[in-house]
């Protein structure tokens, strides 16, 4: 396997420094944008690759503001639940008030409102019911600190929506025209293949988007397997989007599997119904024997394709879950099994 090189980024103190000085966002060159938008989700626990964030361009600068994916997920993160809604009127302008609570008991309040004057039946419901999502969401963002605009707040705007910025040009090599999926926006489909990029934040993101494409989970793996150069170096120059793609491609996998099949230690899939087969402890639960397990799978084997096998299936899916020393240490194992087998 090629060793493919990643670039250094910047840290988080200059693009911090960059975007004071600068201000407006539409100022910040394509990868700092990136970089920026990567760690603001990572700041507040968004996951990136659900795209939880969107850049509108408002009074002549570009801003970010907080579509319906971020507001669900941050609802699930602090454990926020809606307390209290009341209703009311004013000159026409419907009024909702939610009053909102996270899981440390702190409550916050705010208020969602819509002109309803004239309107009738169907159109009066709906008008109704987005002063209620508005009310909420506000709410949301209001008690995590986050003083970005939501999503229903944008639509009433005279601002122009656009998407996150594609990272600046690079000796990325473009996949064949045929694999390119229409509309251009949507991410591009490619069969695996190890690829360079200019930054960690370019790299990091054209990732995503693969994994966001594949169509298997099988095919998830493989961008695994052959970009594992790429992610060992990510390891030492970036672990926080590290493990940002590790978790990506864990929620891909799991997305593309069926629900009634489990993966043995062999790199088998069985049904989840028949006798429990050897399985790796949780390395959340119990980190100590997860690492030991490995190690003495790796032992075991004969031949490369088995070991690439049962690590791709049953190992890479739950990188994350492990401590980074411990998958530092894996790594450095399965590397001597490498070098024993291939001798």
């Amino acid at each position: 396997m090629t060793v493919q090189s990643l670039a250094k980024t910047q840290t988080r103190g200059e693009i911090i420094e960059t975007i004071l000085v600068k201000g407006d966002l539409a100022k910040l060159t394509a990868d700092e944008r990136n970089s920026y938008y990567l760690l603001v989700c990572e700041s507040v626990g968004l996951n990136p690759l659900t795209r939880p964030l969107e850049y509108i361009t408002l009074s002549g600068r570009l801003v970010l503001y907080a579509r319906k994916d971020a507001t669900d997920q941050l609802r699930s993160i602090h454990n926020i639940s809606v307390t209290d809604l009341t209703e009311s009127e004013r000159d026409g302008v419907f009024i909702v008030t939610a009053k909102v609570q996270n899981g440390d008991g702190r409550t916050d309040i705010a208020k969602g409102a819509v002109n309803i004057a004239n309107l009738k039946g169907e159109h009066l419901a709906n008008a109704i019911m987005k002063t209620e999502t508005k009310a909420k969401r506000r709410a949301t963002l209001s008690i995590c600190g986050l003083g970005l605009l939501d999503e229903t707040e944008i639509e009433d705007s005279a601002g122009s929506v656009s998407p996150p910025p594609p990272p600046a040009k690079s000796n990325v090599p473009s996949p064949p025209k045929s694999r390119v999926p229409s509309p251009p926006s949507e991410p591009v489909q490619a069969a695996p293949y190890a690829f360079k990029a200019g930054t960690t934040a370019q790299w990091c993101i054209k990732m995503l988007d693969y994994i966001a494409a594949a169509k298997t989970a099988d095919e998830v793996v493989q961008w695994d397997v052959v970009n594992r150069d790429n992610l060992k170096l990510l390891a030492s120059k970036d672990p926080a989007r590290l493990k940002a793609v590790m978790a990506a491609m864990k929620a891909r996998r799991e997305e593309l599997t069926p629900k009634a099949e489990v993966v043995t230690a062999d790199g088998e899939i069985v049904d989840a119904k028949a006798p429990k087969p050897d399985i790796m402890p949780s390395p959340v639960e119990d980190p100590d024997a997860a690492y030991k397990w490995v190690v003495s799978k790796l032992a075991t084997f004969d031949s490369i394709e088995n070991a690439k096998t049962f690590w791709a299936r049953l190992v890479a899916p739950r990188e994350s879950e492990f401590f980074p020393p411990d998958l530092a240490d894996l790594i450095k194992e399965w590397d001597r099994t490498e070098q024993r087998l291939a001798s």
